[in-house]
């Protein structure tokens, strides 16, 4: 079993999701910045030893080279925290902000003569102005205030003491709304993680780099605010182009993926509600889902859903599908 798909890794990818979550509550009280970093330096361990795919090492790294600075003053500290945010621009959902900070850290070494040169500096310039020209901040990445990013980098450039606003960008960020997307996929506690839309669509990206054959699928909320031409529920197979896909399907198929109900009736009720003819309506769309599946996967239509004892019915184990999920499109 390849790393990618092993066990170990989706354990990791929680433990990570968790550390994380314990480590920006600790960002929020003053005076526990060496707590909180002891926890995301073991998630960045973890992320690193299981090889998870983006967002996840470079979120570690960028909050990392956040918490380093809140105290830098070696010219040791000064190096990893630009260190850790030169790996976290691969995100893209994080650009440009790193290359943004890294700046304020290498202004910092040229200051103390620790062998960074000018050419550096404006490599690293070009490379955030590249990283704006790219999109800027994803806005659905649920990261800190603007106006509170300013203020933290001024800190960052001129070495002033951090203890003053401690705390200040994590209560603009507790007030955004809660994480809303999950990943769904062949190991249930997958969907355990629950974080922003452009963390998941990162992922899922991630993913089909290393799951070449696997079938991917986005759903989107019907009553979410609509994003350009980008339809509400789409899917493709392997390198394939993006196709659009049967919004009833997907949300079959996300639930089917999921694997919370325990009986028959309880996924029909999940899926359709308390209709009298919803066992009706639950087959027909259970055929539709196995014929359009077959049709993406060139697949024989009785090798797509298997029965479980309790009759719900099942995602062939042999086929990888991954989907990012906004979750309140599960709910009728």
């Amino acid at each position: 079993m390849s790393g990618a798909d092993s066990p170990n890794m989706w354990k990791a990818r929680i433990q990570v999701d968790r550390l994380l979550n314990a480590a920006s509550d600790l960002k929020m009280l003053r005076h526990h910045t060496q707590e909180a970093r002891e926890k995301i330096e073991a998630a960045y361990q973890l992320a690193e030893k299981n090889d998870l795919p983006q967002p996840w090492p470079s979120l570690c790294a960028y909050r990392l080279g956040h918490l380093i600075m809140r105290t830098a003053i070696s010219k040791e500290s000064l190096l990893d925290a630009e260190q850790y945010f030169m790996e976290a621009s691969r995100a893209g959902s994080l650009r440009p902000l790193p290359s943004l900070y890294r700046l304020a850290v290498l202004h910092r070494l040229e200051k103390m003569k620790a062998g960074v040169t000018e050419v550096t500096i404006k490599k690293a310039f070009a490379k955030a102005e590249k990283d704006i020209q790219k999109g800027g901040v994803d806005n659905k990445a649920q990261i800190q205030d603007h106006l509170f990013n300013m203020l933290e980098m001024t800190s960052y450039f001129s070495g002033m003491d951090y203890g003053e606003i401690e705390g200040m960008g994590d209560y603009h960020e507790s007030k955004k709304s809660p994480p809303s997307w999950i990943l769904a996929g062949p190991v249930p506690g997958i969907a355990e993680v629950k974080y922003s839309e452009a963390y998941a669509l990162e992922e899922l990206e991630g993913l089909m780099k290393s799951h070449a054959n696997a079938v991917f699928f986005v759903l989107r909320n019907l009553n979410s605010p609509k994003t350009g031409d980008d339809p509400r529920a789409k899917w493709k197979n392997g390198q394939q182009e993006w196709k659009k896909a049967s919004y009833p399907g997907l949300r079959l198929l996300a639930l089917l993926l999921r694997q919370t109900s325990r009986s028959l009736n309880g996924l029909m009720f999940q899926f359709i509600g308390g209709s009298d003819f919803q066992f009706d309506a639950f087959n027909q769309n259970k055929v539709r889902l196995k014929r359009h599946l077959a049709d993406l996967t060139d697949r024989k239509i009785g090798d797509i859903l298997l029965e479980s004892a309790q009759g719900i019915p099942k995602i062939n184990p042999h086929m990888k599908i991954f989907g990012a999920i906004e979750e309140s499109a599960l709910y009728i």
